[in-house]
Order: structure tokens, then sequence, then C-alpha cells
């Protein structure tokens, strides 16, 4: 986690158009507020992403990203695409903007977390 927020500005910004379960739009602000946002996915997940492509002009770049997650403790998974609208300033990543398949997945981690409440 160390090496990958070293790649951002303190004070950088992301945004989802899907927040997990709700499925509702979120933006986080800080480098701490990303973190303490990731951490937790990272442990409950085995996460795989692959960037499709990706154009870069005048600080601001592009991308598709294709992704598989796996929820460890239910054993459900999921293979998805979305794209990155990501602003540059001094060589390091000042804001992501998300855009991923809502219902698609929102309903996953409904799926998952529903399962994994049930197992408990």
């Amino acid at each position: 986690m160390p090496a990958v927020l070293r790649l951002y500005v303190d004070d950088c910004v992301y945004c989802s158009n899907t927040g997990g379960l709700e499925g509702t739009p979120f933006m986080l602000e800080g480098k701490a507020a990303y973190r303490d946002y990731l951490i937790p996915i990272m442990r409950a997940n085995q996460t795989v992403s692959t960037v499709i492509n990706f154009s870069y002009t005048t600080g601001i770049g592009r991308a598709r990203i294709a992704i598989f997650i796996k929820h460890r403790q239910s054993g459900h998974q999921i293979t998805s695409t979305y794209r990155q609208i990501v602003t540059y300033r001094e060589d390091r990543i000042a804001r992501i903007d998300e855009f991923h398949d809502v219902a698609r997945l929102s309903s996953f981690w409904r799926l998952a977390q529903g399962d994994s409440m049930a197992e408990s």
C-alpha cells in the first residue's frame, strides 16, 4: 500500500459512481481516506486488474480496466470492466473518477455480504 500511495498527491480525490452495497456515488479526499477505503477491500477480496487501454493527453489519462474480484469469505466471483479518468499533477495522481456498472457491482457486493453473514 505505501508504494501505491506514493503515486498520489497528498490531497488526492477519488470519485466513484458506485459506493458498494447501496450503489450510490461517493467521493474521498486525501491519501489517508483513500488508504482507509482500500485496505478493507483488499483484505476481504482477491482482485486482479488489467488495463485494457490507456491514453494520456496534457495531464489527463483515460483508461478502460478489466477486473476480477473474488470475495474471500463467500467465494463469490465477478469479472467486469470499468473506466477511469485520471488527472495528474506534478507526475502524480491528483484525482481519479471511476465509472462502473452500478447494478452489476452493487448486486455482487450485496450477494457476497449476504452469504458471508449467513455463514457467520
